[in-house]
């Protein structure tokens, strides 16, 4: 645990030791670098979002238009068991 307390104070006193030096333009630069990362993360957040959003309607109509053609499927197959066959028919 001590250990990475050190570690810990160190690095804050690098980070500190480095963060005094800037200037008012570094400031900025830096402040641009974390709202472009937060936006970024945002907009890829939001992305994820939607393409869950269009993937749940897409399976849901798909769900549906197989459920129909199966649907569709199985009264041909009744009907054409139901129709005498083609001989027969041109027989008469």
């Amino acid at each position: 645990m001590e250990m990475i307390m050190n570690g810990v104070v160190l690095l804050l006193g690098i980070a500190k030791g480095c963060l005094n030096r800037l200037t008012l333009q570094e400031w900025g630069y830096l402040l641009g670098v974390a709202f472009t990362l937060l936006r970024g993360l945002l907009i890829w957040y939001d992305n994820r979002t939607e393409q869950r959003r269009r993937t749940a309607i897409f399976e849901r109509y798909a769900g549906e238009l197989a459920q129909r053609g199966v649907r569709q499927a199985w009264n041909k197959l009744r009907r054409l068991e139901a129709k005498p066959p083609a001989s027969d028919r041109a027989k008469k």
